[in-house]
């Protein structure tokens, strides 16, 4: 099954003043998202889809492929609609540009998952102990590894138990082509109550797969982050192998 990595970016993000061009150890995140994502052995072909001019001229100078997309899209999923209009692809990853971590085995594992399932999409999980993080997407999964909901809140709520352990979305999905070609057209309630994406798939019965890996990785949401991504890329062996090429 040929598959496209897609790596989703706007340029005017909400909480970090153009957030995907912020340097951390020198490197543009965009950039840090491209170089560990191009390591994965299962991908066909990696390209970077933004509504920039600005963020095109950067990637595209250290040789990586990318597709200018319209600036009206609500998230980055819409985007990656527009991108397979003229991708032809069985399946389709999303690898978001706030990932700096990311590693290239995360991707295969995606796709390999999706492979092996009947379901429409999948996406990683890791076990999660933080209370109260807004900014961060739990889930409840089913005993087939399958999702029943996402929220912002902690699920499930720790009523009885203590210490539970919940499960953080590690945001790499793997769409089969047909869900994304209707992605744009459902009818949705949840994702604008929650403000995630994919509630949408949910509400309307498609079904996602998951993977559970553990990592101490995290995406970029607030400024507050940026010391301790940092702190980790500076021993981190994939950012060691392509430091150089930026003179950092």
């Amino acid at each position: 099954m040929k598959t496209l990595g897609i790596i989703p970016v706007r340029l005017n993000s909400t909480r970090i003043f153009k957030k995907a061009l912020l340097k951390l150890c020198g490197i543009e995140m965009v950039l840090h998202v491209a170089e560990r994502s191009k390591g994965a052995k299962l991908l066909d072909k990696l390209i970077i889809a933004t509504d920039s001019e600005e963020i095109s001229r950067i990637v595209e100078a250290r040789g990586f492929s990318c597709c200018l997309t319209s600036e009206d899209h609500m998230n980055a999923t819409e985007r990656i609609c527009e991108v397979i209009e003229n991708y032809d692809y069985d399946l389709y990853v999303q690898i978001n540009g706030d990932e700096p971590l990311i590693k290239p085995e995360e991707i295969d594992l995606s796709i390999s998952t999706i492979k092996s399932s009947n379901s429409d999409w999948s996406v990683l999980l890791t076990p999660y102990k933080k209370v109260n993080s807004k900014s961060d997407f739990k889930y409840v999964i089913r005993k087939d590894s399958t999702v029943m909901y996402i929220s912002r809140q902690d699920i499930p709520y720790d009523a009885k138990m203590q210490n539970l352990t919940m499960l953080k979305g590690h945001h790499i999905c793997t769409f089969k082509k047909n869900t994304l070609k209707k992605y744009k057209s459902l009818d949705y309630f949840y994702e604008n109550v929650e403000g995630h994406e994919h509630l949408r798939l949910l509400e309307n019965g498609f079904k996602c797969i998951t993977a559970t890996i553990e990592t101490s990785a995290i995406s970029l949401d607030v400024t507050s982050e940026i010391e301790y991504i940092e702190n980790l890329l500076v021993n981190d062996e994939i950012f060691n192998s392509y430091r150089k090429k930026y003179d950092c």
